[in-house]
């Protein structure tokens, strides 16, 4: 159990509020699709395309699409107009 917690928040969280505090949803992700091709590739390039390093990129792209929506729900609520508190 504590493993999935921590699993959840190092993918999904922590992107997440990283996204949200640069506040912009293609920069946000942008550096996890690059981690993510970073891994790939290297993985192809050491031709060892084990289950880790693919794990490890699947990861990172889901984290790029959290922290993307932490961006676009900061972009939204800065073009509301909605006081940050």
């Amino acid at each position: 159990m504590d493993l999935a917690l921590a699993s959840l928040i190092a993918i999904v969280v922590g992107p997440f509020v990283i996204g949200y505090w640069i506040g912009h949803p293609l920069f946000a992700g942008a550096v996890f699709v690059a981690l993510a091709l970073t891994v790939a590739l290297g993985a192809v390039g050491r031709q060892d395309a084990g289950d880790e390093a693919l794990g490890l990129a699947f990861s990172l792209l889901i984290s790029s699409a959290s922290a993307a929506g932490g961006g676009w729900l900061r972009e939204k609520r800065r073009t509301r107009g909605v006081p940050r508190g």
